[in-house]
């Protein structure tokens, strides 16, 4: 879903949004931390606001977490790209929550994901330049699949 969002970002040369959501996947589904379901979303420009030719438009595609053996997701609920796939800050989404980028390009924000099967936990990265990157919680540093520390 990150990679998608970031995708269609740079081909659509627009701000998109990757939400996360309790609701059913749908355009502005009201976002939430504790979201099952995902969802991808390009954001309007202020002249778009309230056009039902890109209300119609805007929304991408979603699915939810919780159909791969219960998994429980845990970080930011929005996510946003610019057009040219880097993670932004905006304070502007009309979502009802704001999307923030990593702090610097050292440290990713990150998007935990355990499974109710008790199988190994993996981690979402996120880094600031837009890389996403899926690692292994338990992995021995020095790994190729370790989370950066």
């Amino acid at each position: 879903g990150l990679r998608l969002a970031q995708s269609e970002a740079v081909n659509r040369n627009r701000r998109v949004a990757f939400v996360r959501t309790n609701a059913a996947p749908a355009r502005n589904a009201a976002p939430a931390a504790n979201g099952t379901n995902w969802y991808v979303q390009v954001l309007p420009l202020a002249s778009e606001v309230g056009d039902a030719t890109f209300d119609a438009t805007s929304y991408v595609q979603g699915g939810a977490f919780s159909a791969q053996s219960g998994a429980t997701v845990v970080g930011r609920e929005v996510f946003c790209f610019n057009s040219v796939g880097r993670v932004i800050n905006d304070n502007n989404t009309l979502l009802g929550a704001d999307c923030v980028a990593p702090a610097d390009a050292a440290n990713p924000e990150d998007i935990n994901v355990t499974l109710a099967s008790g199988d190994r936990s993996m981690r979402v990265e996120l880094f600031l330049g837009g890389r996403v990157r899926m690692c292994d919680v338990n992995a021995a540093s020095g790994q190729p699949n370790a989370c950066t520390p």
